[in-house]
């Protein structure tokens, strides 16, 4: 009478004995399934941006994103042209030109800092409103004829300068008192004016030459942010040499993450790869270390394919940290390989090993189920990626590998 632990295990050899009698099948519905796989994975849409870090379990959340990009410095990205020498205004310009002439209307624009400047004279009329005692001993301090004069002597001088005439301040503030209006406005006093002859912000040396921009993506779009930045890139290669530029803003940072994470998801996984590569052969030595090896791709293709029909974007995280459940979907091909060149009887071996396998898939995709409940949609991901990966594995392992060629052999 067999032992309670082969009845219950008596599943694998019926399912290799079925197998076997139609194997052509099973190669055909193999070919078609790994074929499916690859296309729904070639069709998977990638997130390279930390959107997916965020918790969506509340609205408040995403709102909270959402208004990320209503700030400020989110929705403009400045990029400074810089001069080996002193005095290049003129050549600076002519660059800035050049620049902003050849981008790309669809990706990103240039602001006009002369154009959204405020009139004058409407800024002027704010300084009764908002004068404090600070402001009035300010401005009291004009009764003497000799500090009127000291002050019309700084508007000739600067009249008298180039682009004098080109600055719009001096007839509604020929004294000079919109500094006191600009004490209740700290941002306005820290944004950059525009030179008037030059048409762009630029340093007192006349070395250093400010581009203000308005990219048309969301920074946590990062396809966006990244076609943002070649076009940068691009148009900073054409620059006339001996200048140099450097660009700031949200975008590319967000550039920068999807690039390192897209290079980080190629690393790891083909490290991964290489490693047991290297580990099959010089440890199994034998022509089942290919299907062995063919293990692990088989199980991160049907785990893809899962996650392209089940979530419409994917965490580019999610699938850089499973791969580090290929190891765990590896083992059922080796238990079930070294189990198979040891035996003389297949369907005992098979019976041997499949309950123990079952048991710890099992294990393995309980702990990885529980993270499917975590309000962070890349662990959600992680977690089916890892669950998927590791039923695909032993799936693989029990139905497929041992009819393999060369899975027995010594």
């Amino acid at each position: 009478m067999p032992h309670s632990f082969e009845r219950q295990s008596t599943w694998a050899a019926r399912l290799y004995i079925f197998m076997a009698r139609r194997r052509l099948l099973l190669a055909a519905a193999t070919a078609l399934v790994m074929g499916l796989s690859f296309w729904l994975t070639c069709d998977l849409k990638l997130d390279k941006s930390l959107k997916a870090l965020l918790p969506d379990s509340s609205a408040a959340f995403g709102q909270s994103a959402e208004l990320l990009d209503l700030t400020p410095f989110s929705r403009v990205m400045l990029v400074q042209l810089t001069a080996g020498e002193a005095g290049a205004a003129h050549l600076l310009s002519l660059a800035a030109d050049q620049f902003t002439d050849g981008l790309n209307p669809a990706l990103i624009q240039t602001l006009n800092l002369s154009d959204d400047w405020p009139e004058a004279e409407a800024l002027m009329a704010l300084l009764p409103a908002l004068c404090d005692q600070g402001c009035l001993n300010y401005l009291t301090a004009f009764d003497d004829q000799a500090k009127i004069s000291a002050a019309l002597g700084v508007l000739k001088d600067e009249l008298s300068g180039p682009g004098g005439l080109a600055d719009f301040f001096w007839r509604a503030d020929p004294l000079n008192w919109r500094g006191e209006l600009f004490r209740h406005f700290p941002s306005s006093g820290s944004w950059p004016r525009p030179d008037p002859l030059v048409g762009y912000p630029l340093s007192k040396d006349g070395r250093h030459l400010l581009i203000v921009l308005k990219p048309l993506a969301s920074m946590n779009d990062a396809a966006g942010s990244l076609a943002i930045m070649a076009e940068l890139e691009r148009l900073i290669d054409k620059l006339p040499q001996g200048l140099s530029a450097q660009v700031v803003g949200a975008h590319r940072h967000t550039a920068a993450n999807a690039s390192a994470i897209e290079r980080d998801l190629a690393l790891t996984l083909s490290l991964a790869l290489i490693l047991i590569l290297a580990i099959y052969l010089l440890l199994v030595r034998s022509f089942g270390a290919f299907w062995l090896f063919l293990t692990p791709a088989v199980a991160v293709m049907l785990a893809a394919a899962g996650l392209s029909l089940s979530f419409p974007v994917v965490s580019g995280l999610a699938l850089g940290f499973g791969a580090g459940v290929l190891g765990i979907a590896e083992d059922y091909a080796v238990h079930v390989h070294f189990a198979l060149r040891r035996a003389r009887d297949k369907t005992g071996a098979l019976n041997h090993v499949a309950r123990p396998l079952l048991m710890s898939t099992l294990l393995c995709v309980a702990g990885f189920g529980v993270l499917l409940f975590s309000s962070i949609p890349a662990i959600r991901q992680l977690a089916f990626f890892s669950a998927a990966a590791i039923v695909a594995g032993y799936l693989w392992a029990m139905a497929v590998l041992p009819h393999c060629p060369g899975m027995d052999s010594p």
